[in-house]
């Protein structure tokens, strides 16, 4: 599995329009072959931070997506930004879930 996290700062002006944005794009995302899953989020603690966390099946799913118009829109709202968007990209080989908080706490 192959994790995106892009974390952008929006200029306060921009945030409902960068919102509409991304909330136009997220459904297209979502239908990409390989698309696990694909989420906005908005801090809690600061209006004009969003991230996007998206989940694929593989390298080469999200190579896909990297290179599709839909891609290309959504790198066209870094003039919305206050701030260089950043992007991390992690390779997961393996996952566990609340078994593993309950192995711990006992």
């Amino acid at each position: 599995m192959v994790i995106v996290i892009i974390k952008m700062n929006v200029l306060p002006e921009k945030c409902l329009e960068l919102k509409q944005t991304l909330l136009a794009l997220i459904e297209p995302i979502r239908n990409v072959k390989g698309c696990l899953s694909h989420n906005v989020f908005q801090d809690i603690e600061n209006d004009n931070s969003l991230s996007l966390i998206g989940e694929w099946e593989s390298r080469k799913d999200l190579v896909g997506h990297l290179q599709s118009d839909t891609f290309t829109l959504l790198m066209g709202t870094r003039y919305l930004l206050s701030r260089p968007l950043e992007i991390t990209i992690s390779e997961v080989s393996h996952s566990s879930g609340w078994e593993a908080v309950e192995a711990v706490r006992g």
